[in-house]
């Protein structure tokens, strides 16, 4: 495999490794201009990974200026590796990923979203609660 330094359509550089086998995944970091870095995982190209994270603004890399921005490889690991790698990735490096595994399994995109729903109806229920104790004052 190649170590290849591109432009993206922005201008910014990025790094890149071609992968050859099909199994093979690629560990990335997008690191921004403010050093804020997001870590996740692909089969597909960083420069295509990146532009999909530009694209599709639903995962903790929309905290980071992605129009300011280089992605670069952290490793490479066979697929069946991907979580365990990906999880040792993101207790490492301080990043902006939301979840942070210490040892947990990730949850399932459905009970994130579910959690996630819960969580604001919660937070929603406490502020009603609260703007009617202030107009009991």
């Amino acid at each position: 495999m190649s170590n290849q330094k591109n432009l993206d359509g922005y201008g910014n550089s990025f790094k890149h490794m071609s992968i050859e086998n099909n199994n093979m995944v690629t560990i990335y970091c997008i690191e921004d201009i403010n050093d804020l870095k997001y870590i996740g995982s692909t089969k597909n190209k960083l420069n295509v990974r990146l532009s999909e994270h530009r694209t599709h603004r639903t995962c903790s890399s929309k905290k980071l200026n992605l129009n300011n921005s280089i992605i670069y490889s952290l490793e490479n690991c066979d697929e069946c590796d991907r979580n365990e790698r990906e999880k040792y990735w993101i207790n490492k490096i301080d990043c902006v990923n939301e979840l942070k595994y210490n040892g947990r399994d990730k949850l399932k995109s459905k009970e994130r979203r579910k959690k996630h729903y819960k969580e604001k109806v919660i937070k929603k229920c406490i502020d009603d609660i609260i703007k009617q104790i202030e107009l009991l004052k």
